[in-house]
């Protein structure tokens, strides 16, 4: 171990051990007193020793490791970048441009893939911590567990950080306030795929074939190493899984680039390598699949949205959940079940016509309850019925009347429970639009015509057009 004299002199040491947390899954890193081998506390100076007594400590109570407390008076600035060194030894982009910038004192992580630098100085604002940069910065009540493991080519000693420590601080740690209305827009961007979905959607899109690439292992040569790749099929997941880490986690357990380095502690809070990997990439990512993503319609909370340039406002107070979808030559029948905000649920038929305009719609909604609202102009229901357009239905084909209709060159019997073929087959995918459940079949009127009866009847109405061309040629 290779601490500097500044901070070897100050008795501000402690130990710690890696212990399971009975209320998590991820071991915790706790503190204990050299002194005693009892629990320590990072505001208690009396629970400290000085760095030979957490030395002598560590062996003599096997602790896991000793630890460096930070304290206002100590006038020491602890900064700390987590997974930013690849396998490799190269740093990501974080990390080398704040080694280049303010070189000084820094070792390498318990876990080896994390940085801890340390600085003279003061906390120079508010915030410690920004999980987008991975960087994290502490001038008390918090300690780094240290290795003594010096980063080749950085100082022996801790350097000034009046300069430095605010820069870091504005660049990598301070978050930038967010626009409300960006918020809106984040916040609407809801998606839910299987898995299988996910995988179909990923390797037919745009970026297909680097995705498949990822996804059986083949990242040489792309990458400069396998934790970037990582990162990068994470980045993937994350967007077409709508940042759902529990999904993404379950995915990449399945490609060619998991290894045991996934469930393996990765970061001074206990965190695995594969949970910061997942965190990473749903910080990095800013746009999620959706549905609607083209066309500006996002569906969250219960409803849908509706964004425009920078604004974004509610279309409607419920969403659909798709049912059927009946397809005829002139015009379509959607059935669903539209859920209100409130989890109110009602069965609710459209017409193609019902989108002619928003005055038409509402009086669809309004047949059976006031409990469902469309806030929207003419316009934004193109856009609305474009998107139930792409949703999961389950498509038959629609006509008018009930009785004999021709399909793929058979003869298909419409009745008002059934469709069926001849041969009293079934044919599901054939029904009557409910819009005109009033026209009936004389053929059929009270039980589902039987083979020997469908034979007769076409022998009969054959007989009947020979007799009408007869009849005209006379």
């Amino acid at each position: 171990m290779n601490f500097p004299q500044e901070l070897a002199a100050l008795r501000q040491w402690i130990c710690w051990r890696l212990e399971p947390d009975p209320k998590g899954e991820r071991p915790r890193k706790v503190p204990y007193d050299p002194r005693t081998g009892r629990k320590a506390s990072s505001t208690n100076p009396q629970s400290w020793a000085t760095l030979a007594q957490a030395l002598a400590a560590k062996d003599k109570y096997l602790f896991t490791g000793v630890g460096f407390v930070f304290t206002e008076v100590g006038g020491i600035v602890g900064v700390d970048i987590d997974h930013c060194r690849n396998e490799d030894g190269s740093f990501n982009e974080t990390a080398q441009a704040i080694l280049d910038k303010a070189p000084s004192y820094t070792e390498i992580s318990p876990s080896g893939s994390g940085l801890h630098i340390f600085f003279r100085g003061t906390m120079p604002g508010k915030g410690n911590k920004n999980s987008t940069s991975g960087v994290e910065m502490y001038a008390s009540a918090r300690y780094f567990t240290m290795t003594g493991n010096q980063l080749e080519g950085t100082p022996d000693t801790i350097a000034d950080g009046s300069a430095a420590l605010p820069w870091i601080h504005e660049n990598y740690i301070a978050k930038k306030k967010a626009d409300r209305k960006a918020k809106v827009k984040k916040a609407a961007r809801t998606v839910s795929l299987t898995d299988e979905q996910v995988l179909e959607k990923a390797a037919a899109s745009q970026n297909g074939e680097e995705f498949t690439a990822l996804w059986e292992g083949r990242w040489d040569g792309k990458f400069g190493s396998q934790s970037e790749a990582d990162l990068s099929l994470c980045c993937s997941l994350a967007f077409w899984t709508g940042k759902n880490k529990e999904q993404m986690d379950r995915l990449f357990r399945q490609s060619k680039l998991f290894r045991e380095k996934w469930d393996k502690i990765h970061h001074a809070d206990g965190a695995t390598y594969g949970e910061e990997t997942l965190e990473q990439a749903i910080q990095r990512t800013d746009q999620v699949y959706s549905p609607g993503g083209e066309l500006g319609l996002y569906e969250a909370n219960g409803r849908y949205y509706r964004e425009r340039g920078e604004n974004v406002y509610a279309l409607t107070n419920f969403v659909v959940h798709p049912l059927e979808m009946i397809v005829a030559e002139e015009e379509t029948q959607m059935t669903c079940d539209a859920v209100t905000m409130y989890g109110e649920t009602l069965r609710l038929s459209f017409m193609t016509s019902d989108f002619a305009s928003a005055q038409k719609f509402k009086a669809v909604l309004n047949k059976r309850t006031i409990s469902l609202c469309y806030l929207g102009s003419d316009g934004d229901l193109e856009i609305l019925k474009a998107y139930l357009a792409g949703l999961d239905w389950q498509v038959k084909q629609g006509v008018k009347a009930l009785g004999l209709h021709e399909r793929d060159g058979r003869w298909v019997y419409v009745a008002r429970d059934r469709a069926f073929s001849a041969g009293n087959e079934d044919v599901p995918d054939l029904v009557q639009l409910e819009k005109y459940a009033a026209i009936e079949s004389s053929l059929i009127q009270h039980s589902p015509i039987i083979a020997d009866r469908m034979t007769a009847l076409g022998q009969n109405l054959l007989r009947y057009l020979d007799l009408q061309e007869i009849k005209y040629c006379v």
